[in-house]
C-alpha cells in the first residue's frame, strides 16, 4: 500500500502492515450484527465475522495518506481500490454522514456531501491526472451514490417481503438505521407511484436472459487482473466471457454459451480486435466483438460491460463538474435523454440559422455589388454625355469665332 506523508511517498514496509479489517484473525472476537453467539463452541466460533467496518482506515487521522490506484477511465483497481470501496461502503450505514433519505441522491443536502468529501480527502490521494483536482469531489460522490443505491435495494430485499404490511415492516426496523429515515424508506416503498415503478422495473429485470456472475468484484477489477495476466489490456468481449462462467468454467446458460463461441471467432480476426496498455479500463468501440455479438447501440449515459461511470459520450466520472449520481429512477433517464434530445435540436437549429444568414448576406453582397456596377456604368454614361455636350459647345464657339474673324476681314479689305 502506498501511502504519503506531506510531500514524500513512503511504503509500509512488511505486507502484514495492509490495512486490514478488525475481523481478521488478528481479532478472534469479531463484531456481530444484532445478535453474538453465546457460549461460541470450535464449530460456530468462525461462522460468522459480521460485517467489517474497515476500523484501521477510519482510525487515520491525515498523517497519513492512501494513494488509490484507477485506471484511465477513473474506476478504482487493485486491492487498495476494492479496499477503498468496501470503506465508501460503511459511510451507507452512518445515518449522520450519508443518510439513506430522501430517496434521490441528487436530492441529498449538499452539507452531507461535503462532510464526506472530507472524510475521503483527509485519508486518500487521487491522482489528479487521472481526475483532475477540481472534479474529485464529484467523482467520489457519484460513486458514493450508486453504494447508497445498492445499500436502499439490500435493505428492501431484505426486510420487504411479499404480504408483509407497511407496520410489519416497520417492526422489522434495523439498529444499522435511524429511526426516523427508517419510517421514510418505508413510507417510499409502500407508496403507490414506487410500487408502480418498481413492478415496472422487475419486469424488465426479468426480462434479462444472463446475470453475471462477477461476484463482490468489479469490472474493473477484474479486467484489471485479466490485462496483468495477459500482459496487455482486455476487451470487453473477454471480460464477458470471464464473468459469465460458473466457479468451474461452464457458461451460464446455452445463449451465453452462444456468444461465447462468436465472440471467440471473432477475436481471432486481429484486424477488428482492440489494442491498448495495461491500466486502460476496459477497451471498447461501437462496432467491437462485443457489439457485434449482442447488437443495440450503447444507451445514452452507460456503456454495457464496461463498470461504473463510463458513458457513450464520453463524458465520464473522472471529468465531471458538479454534483452528480447515476439516475436514480427511469423518470430520470428519460428527462436526461429529452434533455439531450432538445440540446441537439437546439444545435441543429442555431446551424441552419447561421447557414441561412450567411445565405441572405452574401446574396446581400452580391445585390451591393450589382447595384454598384450599375451605378458605375450610369455615372460613366452621364459622363460621356456631358463631354459630348461640352465638345459640342467647343466646337461651336470655335466655328462662331471662325466666323467673326472670317467678317472682319471682309470688311478690312472693302
Amino acid at each position: 500500500m502506498q501511502v504519503n506523508k506531506c510531500s514524500q511517498q513512503l511504503t509500509w514496509p512488511h505486507e502484514d502492515d495492509y490495512v486490514q479489517t478488525p475481523a481478521l484473525e488478528q481479532n478472534p472476537a469479531p463484531i456481530q450484527n444484532s445478535a453474538p453467539v453465546q457460549n461460541p463452541t470450535p464449530e460456530n466460533r468462525h461462522k460468522s465475522r459480521g460485517k467489517t467496518k474497515l476500523s484501521d482506515i477510519w482510525a487515520m487521522t491525515g498523517e497519513y495518506k492512501i494513494q488509490l490506484p484507477l485506471n484511465d477511465e477513473g474506476q478504482p483497481i487493485g486491492k487498495d481500490g476494492s479496499l477503498f470501496v468496501r470503506w465508501l461502503g460503511t459511510f451507507c450505514e452512518n445515518g449522520m454522514l450519508c443518510p439513506l433519505t430522501p430517496a434521490g441522491w441528487p436530492s441529498v443536502a449538499a452539507k452531507f456531501k461535503q462532510d464526506c468529501w472530507v472524510e475521503i480527502e483527509m485519508r486518500y490521494i487521487i491522482d489528479p491526472n487521472i481526475v483532475a483536482p477540481p472534479n474529485q469531489m464529484a467523482w467520489a460522490m457519484h460513486l458514493l451514490g450508486e453504494l447508497r443505491r445498492n445499500r436502499r435495494t439490500k435493505l428492501k430485499k431484505a426486510h420487504v417481503k411479499i404480504g408483509l404490511t407497511r407496520e410489519q415492516v416497520l417492526a422489522s426496523h434495523p439498529t444499522t438505521v435511524m429511526k426516523a429515515q427508517w419510517i421514510e424508506m418505508v413510507d417510499y416503498w409502500f407508496n403507490q407511484k414506487t410500487g408502480t415503478l418498481s413492478d415496472k422495473n422487475k419486469a424488465s429485470r426479468d426480462k434479462q436472459d444472463e446475470i453475471s456472475r462477477s461476484g463482490a468484484k468489479s469490472l474493473a477489477q477484474i479486467s484489471d487482473e485479466m490485462a496483468k495476466a495477459k500482459g496487455s489490456a482486455v476487451e470487453r468481449a473477454e471480460v464477458y466471457q470471464r464473468v459469465y462462467r460458473t466457479k468451474d468454467g461452464v457458461p451460464i446458460s446455452t445463449h451465453a454459451e452462444e456468444n461465447m463461441n462468436r465472440m471467440t471467432e471473432l477475436l481471432n480476426d486481429s484486424s477488428i480486435r482492440l489494442q491498448g496498455e495495461i491500466g486502460r479500463g476496459i477497451l471498447w468501440s461501437n462496432d467491437d466483438v462485443y457489439a457485434r455479438v449482442m447488437g443495440r447501440p450503447e444507451r445514452p449515459g452507460r456503456v454495457r460491460g464496461v463498470g461504473f461511470g463510463i458513458t457513450p459520450s464520453g463524458r465520464n466520472a473522472t471529468n465531471l463538474s458538479q454534483f452528480a449520481s447515476t439516475p436514480s429512477s427511469s423518470q430520470t433517464t428519460l428527462r436526461i435523454s429529452e434533455l439531450q434530445t432538445s440540446y441537439e435540436q437546439l444545435k441543429e437549429q442555431v446551424a441552419q440559422s447561421d447557414a441561412r444568414h450567411r445565405e441572405e448576406l452574401a446574396q446581400s453582397e452580391a445585390r451591393h455589388r450589382e447595384e454598384l456596377a450599375q451605378s458605375e456604368a450610369r455615372h460613366q454614361q452621364q459622363m460621356a454625355g456631358v463631354m459630348a455636350t461640352v465638345r459640342d459647345m467647343i466646337n461651336q464657339i470655335s466655328q462662331g469665332a471662325r466666323d467673326i474673324s472670317s467678317q472682319v476681314a471682309n470688311e478690312c479689305n472693302i
